[in-house]
């Protein structure tokens, strides 16, 4: 079981996943059925605000933070574009000295990589 002052993600993306599947009567039933905490609640009910106001890009950016995102290294590609060298961290993303590797163009340039906390 959680604790009041902290959340468990991964439960948050779980819950919200099966109210969003229950009809407007059942959410309540679906958050007491698992023990929700009020904070839990809270977070859900900020998300389902949040959900309906921005037409569903939720939903998508919750798979999106579900996946591990790899720490970006020299010689990764990223698309038409390869990581050369780094040239500084932030804490929020890094700047790579990146170069378009797909042959139509030769160009070279700073690039920002997000990270994720």
């Amino acid at each position: 079981m959680n604790s009041e002052s902290t959340l468990d993600w991964q439960r948050i993306e779980r819950l919200l996943d099966e109210v969003l599947d229950a009809s407007l009567e059942q959410r309540a039933q679906v958050l007491n059925r698992h023990g929700a905490t009020s904070l839990e609640c809270d977070c859900i009910a900020a998300m389902l605000e949040g959900e309906h106001a921005d037409g569903g890009r939720l939903n998508r950016l919750m798979g999106v933070l579900a996946h591990p995102v790899p720490i970006p290294r020299a010689g990764q590609r990223m698309g038409r574009w390869q990581l050369l060298e780094l040239l500084g961290k932030g804490g929020m993303a890094t700047v790579w000295l990146a170069e378009r590797i797909d042959g139509e163009v030769k160009h070279r340039l700073p690039s920002s990589v997000w990270s994720r906390a």
